[in-house]
């Protein structure tokens, strides 16, 4: 099977549908069956959590594609692509700009940038049928490939006529490039190794993570979270048996899931970029962790990266879907990071929409979602408004250490 559309497959497709890419693209009798289909949206095969709208990305996203776009004509001038049609044929190598402009790809195509992180699919467009083109964008994989050109040598060989010079010169580079590299890692080894004992530490709280969830399974938990259980059992009743301990052993995945985060990040100290390239390591092994997005957003958060940041914490919502603690967690996360930003309107939109869909038993949480709804409103300067959320900060707070602040808040602005 082709490498290129190997990796896009394991890259961009749902895992449900990865075997009958993975066994049909490479069948002469097969492929074309499937490349038909190219000519409608494929809603169910692509991975959801990398479509976005080709011609209106958020713009965290459009920024991140723009930065890598940027990399890769650097590192592939030609702007090279490999692109599969909807005729079945065998893929195409085509430059970018022709691929994008090219009528007859209109009718059904998929335009390969970087297999492991960036693509586009075209499905079949005309006057009548507006269907959107779609952009495919992995945010946070290795991105081995940027680097990487999509032709093959005999097929640069075969361009020369068979001038051996150009394919000499292609591996003259090759092997230039492998002594920068060299270069680059004596000059970076110090990091290495401190790297390679950082992942050391998370391999071994990862088998310790292993063995907690083995004990979960087995019925025994770390004792906070069998005191909360005895607790309730000795004073709720309005949980069945079975609800309670599905409830519980979720509890405990979350507890022993955030333990390991956490272990991740204190040990690095207080190197954030090392941190944050732990986090990516264990989103690789792990790429469906609500939590491990969450705290990629705040470490982003902390280096200033804003932008970043914003795009972990969507994608902590996105896999976070209707789960009433993280999915509000996670927007919660994003109104914060736009007011940073400055986009206090989208900010403010936020958190009044996180206060309408609360639960009114979630009282902490209302108090704190007023708190920054009147922050929001403070920095947009609408100082009435913003003393309106307070006050609805301290009525459902009541005493809290939220309510507290949101108090103070008030003080300073009558």
């Amino acid at each position: 099977m082709n490498p290129t559309e190997e990796t896009f497959v394991k890259t961009f497709i749902a895992r449900e549908r990865r075997d009958r890419w993975l066994s049909f693209l490479p069948s002469e009798k097969n492929r074309g069956k499937l490349c038909h289909r190219l000519a409608h949206v494929l809603e169910d095969d692509l991975d959801p959590r990398f479509v976005y709208d080709k011609e209106s990305p958020p713009k965290d996203v459009s920024s991140q594609v723009q930065q890598v776009l940027a990399q890769w004509r650097r590192a592939n001038p030609e702007q090279l692509c490999h692109v599969i049609v909807n005729d079945g044929t065998v893929g195409r190598i085509m430059n970018l700009a022709e691929a994008e402009s090219d009528y007859d790809l209109t009718c059904g195509a998929i335009i390969i940038v970087i297999p492991d992180k960036l693509a586009y699919y075209h499905p079949e467009r005309s006057n009548i049928s507006r269907q959107p083109f779609i952009l495919l964008f992995h945010p946070y994989c290795k991105g081995e490939a940027v680097d990487k050109t999509v032709v093959p040598i005999h097929r640069l060989t075969r361009r020369s006529s068979g001038n051996i010079s150009l394919w000499f010169a292609y591996t003259l580079v090759a092997a230039l490039r492998s002594v920068f590299r060299v270069q680059e890692f004596f000059a970076v080894g110090k990091k290495r190794e401190r790297l390679a004992e950082f992942r050391e530490k998370m391999d071994i709280i990862a088998r310790e993570r292993d063995a907690t969830l083995k004990k979960i399974e087995q019925g025994y938990g770390s004792s906070t979270v069998e005191m909360m259980e005895a607790s309730t059992k000795r004073h709720g009743d309005s949980q069945t048996r079975s609800e309670m301990d599905a409830f519980y052993t979720e509890i405990r995945a979350i507890h022993d899931e955030g333990k390991t985060l956490q272990g991740i990040v204190r040990a690095t100290g207080d190197d954030k970029a090392l941190a944050i390239e732990g986090l990516r390591e264990f989103l690789y092994a792990h790429p469906e962790s609500v939590l491990a997005y969450s705290y990629l957003g705040g470490c982003l958060s902390q280096t200033g990266d804003l932008e970043g940041s914003l795009a972990a914490y969507r994608q902590s919502e996105l896999l976070a879907g209707a789960d009433p603690i993280h999915g509000p967690s996670a927007r919660r996360h994003i109104g914060e990071v736009l007011l940073a930003k400055g986009e206090t309107d989208a900010a403010i939109g936020e958190f009044r929409r996180l206060i309408e869909d609360a639960s009114p038993k979630n009282e902490y949480m209302i108090c704190y979602d007023y708190l920054y709804l009147g922050n929001s409103l403070e920095q947009k300067g609408d100082s009435a408004n913003a003393r309106v959320a307070w006050k609805q900060a301290v009525k459902w707070g009541k005493t809290n250490t939220v309510a507290k602040l949101a108090q103070e808040k008030l003080v300073l602005h009558t």
